[in-house]
């Protein structure tokens, strides 16, 4: 989830060249320090960022991101393969 919380972050936290503000350079101790990923939303994306709402609500393989995979989209192909 380090790349889902970071993912999350600098594409969806703001409209500019954003950089998180990681207060350590070690990160298994910050993430340590977090606790939880689900005390992501309470310190600091406060249920503003769309992709980590879903990653939280759809935690396993469910029909969320079943209907969002590239397999549901295809059916048969146009071209040889």
């Amino acid at each position: 989830m380090t790349y889902g919380f970071e993912y999350t972050a600098l594409l969806e936290s703001s409209s500019e060249n954003f950089s998180f503000p990681f207060d350590r350079f070690d990160m298994f101790e910050w993430y340590l320090g977090m606790g939880a990923l689900s005390n992501a939303n309470e310190k600091y994306f406060h249920g503003k960022i769309p992709t980590w709402n879903n990653f939280v609500q759809h935690s396993s393989y469910d029909d969320f991101w079943k209907r969002h995979a590239v397999a549901y989209t295809l059916h048969e192909p146009t071209v040889p393969t």
